[in-house]
């Protein structure tokens, strides 16, 4: 049955250090039935915001409990050396949720545990959510997906600082 796949990466939180700075710089790529899509890098951070959505088309069993895990990875670029992979997530498909029509409201997005590239657990965690479209047929072409990025507003903090000092 074919499917479009919706990965949205939200952000990201307590990443593990990797430079001598003790920060990186991060960016997901998703794999999914031998293809995979990437987000931006965003620099020297261990908490990034992504806000972003990633794509597949692919087709996949009626029962989604035979199909292939969703694999997270969390990456930092370096300049002048080979990337590295810092965490992984094996999201099931199971975990998905299916919607109706690609007009249909973007799933809530939860928090995940990311382990190490040797499944050990880490702090760190990862803000996603994953949505399944049921398509007529695989050529069919779907139209953007919302915007996850939140609405801001302007806004002021005032900070009053009163001390004593040498009493």
């Amino acid at each position: 049955m074919p499917f479009c796949i919706r990965v949205f990466i939200y952000q990201a939180r307590d990443l593990p250090a990797s430079d001598e700075t003790g920060l990186l710089d991060p960016y997901v790529k998703v794999r999914f039935c031998g293809k995979k899509e990437k987000t931006r890098v965003h620099a020297m951070t261990m908490a990034p915001l992504f806000y972003e959505t990633l794509e597949f088309h692919e087709m996949l069993p009626l029962d989604v409990r035979f199909g292939p895990d969703i694999i997270v990875q969390v990456w930092d670029r370096d300049v002048f050396s080979s990337n590295t992979p810092r965490a992984l997530l094996r999201f099931p498909l199971t975990k998905c949720d299916v919607l109706t029509s690609e007009g249909s409201k973007v799933p809530s997005p939860s928090w995940e545990n990311l382990t190490s590239l040797c499944a050990e657990p880490l702090s760190s965690k990862i803000l996603m959510s994953v949505a399944l479209i049921r398509k007529r047929d695989l050529a069919e072409r779907l139209g953007r997906s919302e915007s996850t990025i939140p609405q801001m507003r302007q806004a002021w903090v005032e900070i009053t600082c009163v001390g004593v000092r040498q009493l």
